[in-house]
């Protein structure tokens, strides 16, 4: 029975990590078969591009490589091959967890460098006649990843495209609800023309802006003290597997010299890794809500 219940236990554990596709796969013939794909390779590329990071096949698998390569070193170190569905469950999570933890970092820069690039073109578009100058006047100044951002709205305006496109596929590609807000108004100022209360307005949003990043700095330095506490629980339930790890019958270790005890641990480490990586995600702002 209690070799039952660890093993069921241990399936659940790979479950977790590993979601099993809701739509039936089609059959593909050996012709058709690609690595990379089972491997889930071209969605993270394409989710990685939507933030500007290009995953190359050669990273991708050099991620999945290093994390199979740690659960084999420790099945060797330890002699419990087990770690080595450990590590193959890790080269499934590991990437994903990389592009996340990146995407939150880019994400982060983005809306920090914002306010000071838009205080930049405000203050331009009462010197120019149209918007197209503003931005082409401002893009000197401006930099961080928002700048490639305004480097096309300004190529796009060069070439006579409606301006109502070019500020909604920025607005897409920034995607932050106090941007919206940003582009609505530079809109109607763009067709009613740059006057003191639509720059008064434009100047206003760009305020609410840095007002938010004042507040996601506060729950910034909660998190990371919510993230350390985490770490210490998770490290002090390691304690207990590693006392008792000193607990012998007929001098075997349980957790080395018993396949029970062995899944056991392996579980334990898988389960180690899912409550990090769902904690931080957990504690971590969701900033694709902002």
């Amino acid at each position: 029975m209690l070799y039952s219940s660890i093993f069921i236990i241990w399936l659940l554990c790979l479950w977790l990590i590993i979601p099993i596709p809701r739509k039936r796969r089609v059959y593909q013939t050996a012709q058709q078969f690609d690595f990379a794909q089972v491997l889930g390779y071209k969605q993270l590329k394409q989710d990685a591009e939507d933030f500007g990071w290009q995953l190359s096949i050669k990273e991708f698998i050099q991620i999945v490589l290093a994390a199979i390569g740690v659960g084999v070193l420790i099945a060797f170190l330890i002699g419990n091959i087990f770690f080595i569905i450990a590590g193959i469950a890790l080269s499934y999570a590991l990437p994903r967890y990389i592009l996340l933890r990146l995407k939150r970092r880019r994400r982060i820069e983005l809306l920090m460098e914002l306010p000071d690039n838009l205080k930049l073109l405000t203050s331009k578009l009462m010197d120019f006649s149209s918007l197209q100058q503003a931005i082409q006047s401002s893009l000197e100044d401006m930099d961080g990843q928002t700048k490639e951002i305004f480097e096309k709205m300004n190529a796009g305006l060069k070439i006579n495209l409606p301006v109502e496109t070019i500020l909604q596929e920025a607005a897409y590609r920034i995607k932050i609800y106090r941007f919206n807000d940003y582009v609505e108004k530079l809109l109607m100022a763009n067709s009613e023309g740059f006057h003191e209360e639509s720059i008064k307005s434009l100047k206003e949003t760009i305020e609410n802006i840095s007002l938010d990043i004042q507040e996601i700095k506060k729950l910034e330095i909660k998190s990371k003290s919510e993230k350390k506490r985490m770490y210490i629980i998770i490290g002090g339930s390691w304690f207990l597997p590693f006392v008792l790890s000193f607990l012998s019958v007929d001098n075997a270790n349980v957790f080395l010299d018993s396949w029970h005890g062995q899944i056991f641990i392996v579980s334990f480490f898988i389960t180690t890794l899912y409550a990090i990586a769902k904690g931080d995600e957990y504690l971590s702002l969701n900033l694709d809500e902002l």
